[in-house]
């Protein structure tokens, strides 16, 4: 047994597939096929439709099984082995929706966001509170300040995934796709030609978090420690790649978006202009590097965004 829901198909495929299936309303099909028909008929809809949803009978709980292709209106979400289809939420602005990790799809703002609140919790209020006192010195901050300019930082490390070459990256991931691709590509912010091999966001966001503390009026000691932890917060050599986003059509639409990103982790963490002696330096980059390195993976791994 398989039913198919088509996005946008045309009119001819649909007559062609009333001829196996049963139309059992506008763009749904359904029946039972063998099996050989019904690969080949998901191959013609991939040729004739944006989108499609295929139901097929099988040996879950649920008795049947769903996969997609394209962009249909709907996504398919596994809640424990149990499929269920649901809209995407396309009223946030794309800023907002840019992705961060995908399997399962988590966006980059709700990562940051996550990042730095974990590094302020780490440094204000868990066993960890003596190491904001050791940056609070360092920094000649306050506890409070110091872990709020951390948290910043901290939530900037991915703002390199704002970036054609590594959104790109998603192309084929169903769900990423329908969440923010899809508007990305309509609004010519992507083209599959972003894809640079070598293209490394840390490295990326390394280069923003300068500019932001060259216009912020940050000293060169510690301008110098955060944007090197950044780059390095993937344990990676560094390499030299070519950034494609000023070659494309309208690279300020980037720019604007990375600049929303900035400002909107500048309002939730209020991040303080300090000053780091040579003598510091070292200590306050291995300490830097160690919380968020674990700020980092934690968001990751153990609350599972």
């Amino acid at each position: 047994m398989i039913t198919i829901y088509l996005y946008h198909p045309t009119a001819a495929f649909r007559g062609f597939l009333s001829r196996y299936l049963t139309e059992i309303c506008p763009n749904c099909f359904s029946g039972d096929i063998p099996v050989g028909t019904a690969q080949e008929i998901e191959l013609l809809c991939k040729k004739y439709c944006e989108g499609a949803i295929f139901q097929r009978s099988s040996n879950t709980e649920q008795g049947w099984a769903l996969t997609s292709y394209g962009n249909p209106p709907y996504e398919i979400r596994d809640f424990d082995g149990i499929q269920l289809l649901s809209t995407p939420d396309k009223r946030l602005p794309i800023w907002e929706r840019l992705w961060a990790k995908s399997d399962p799809y988590v966006p980059l703002v709700q990562h940051s966001d996550e990042v730095g609140m974990m590094l302020k919790y780490m440094l204000t209020e868990s066993s960890y509170q003596n190491l904001g006192s050791l940056m609070a010195e360092i920094m000649h901050l306050s506890v409070e300040d110091a872990a709020d300019t951390l948290a910043f930082f901290a939530a900037l490390h991915d703002i390199g995934k704002a970036h054609p070459a590594f959104q790109v990256k998603a192309k084929n991931d169903i769900l990423v796709y329908n969440r923010v691709l899809h508007d990305l590509y309509r609004n010519g912010y992507l083209h599959d030609v972003y894809g640079i091999d070598g293209f490394r966001h840390e490295i990326y966001s390394s280069e923003l978090i300068k500019k932001w503390c060259d216009n912020f009026g940050l000293g060169e000691n510690g301008t110098e420690c955060i944007t090197k932890v950044v780059a390095f917060h993937h344990v990676k050599a560094i390499q030299t790649w070519e950034t494609d986003i000023d070659r494309k059509d309208d690279p300020h639409a980037w720019h604007e978006m990375q600049q929303k990103i900035f400002e909107h982790e500048k309002s939730k963490f209020s991040p303080k202009i300090f000053q780091i002696s040579n003598d510091d330096k070292t200590k306050f980059m291995i300490t830097f590097y160690g919380l968020l390195l674990l700020c980092d993976q934690s968001c990751w791994r153990v609350l599972g965004c």
